[in-house]
């Protein structure tokens, strides 16, 4: 559909629920991601033609209250894809830090952990996997606190890698493509 030709996508919801029509403006969001930031040239039959989409609903309010937090979803989504599309020589450790500090704004609380913080903390392990690049490790501990009064908090352990090559040196050859 994107590569069709059309400009404006009309979706028709009028007959299913405020709920399921931002639904599909949710997959409509997630599906209409591209990470262009780098092409320099592009076939016209190549870049997307639409550039408006229309969700029809019986409940126009409904659905864009429905949709609000799948809207948040939807950028939370689309900032991950950009920060995994980047290459590795845009997005190192300090830079990665950078953009999820920005993230305050929403709310968070941001801490950024340099290697001096980390090897007070005995994060050896950690440090001895960065000793590998030239650029110093960074480690950011992100809160939000919004949930309900009285609620189990829910926690959320991962990492941001922004370059590894899993061992490529030590694989065998085969298949490792």
């Amino acid at each position: 559909v994107k590569l069709s030709g059309a400009s404006t996508l009309t979706l028709d919801f009028s007959a299913t629920t405020a709920e399921q029509a931002a639904r599909a403006a949710f997959a409509v969001q997630l599906a209409s991601y591209r990470f262009d930031k780098y092409r320099t040239t592009l076939k016209p039959e190549k870049t997307p033609s639409i550039t408006t989409v229309q969700v029809i609903t019986s409940d126009l309010r409904a659905a864009q209250a429905a949709h609000e937090r799948f809207a948040a979803v939807a950028d939370a989504v689309t900032f991950a894809r950009d920060l995994v599309s980047e290459p590795a020589n845009v997005l190192y450790p300090a830079e990665f830090a950078r953009r999820v500090k920005a993230l305050e704004h929403l709310g968070l609380k941001v801490e950024i952990l340099g290697e001096e913080d980390m090897e007070k903390l005995g994060m050896r392990t950690l440090l001895g996997v960065g000793q590998g690049s030239r650029r110093e490790s960074q480690l950011a501990v992100i809160q939000w606190n919004g949930g309900a009064e009285g609620e189990q908090p829910i926690a959320f352990v991962g990492k941001g890698v922004c370059f590894d090559t899993g061992g490529i040196s030590i694989k065998p050859a085969e298949g490792m493509e």
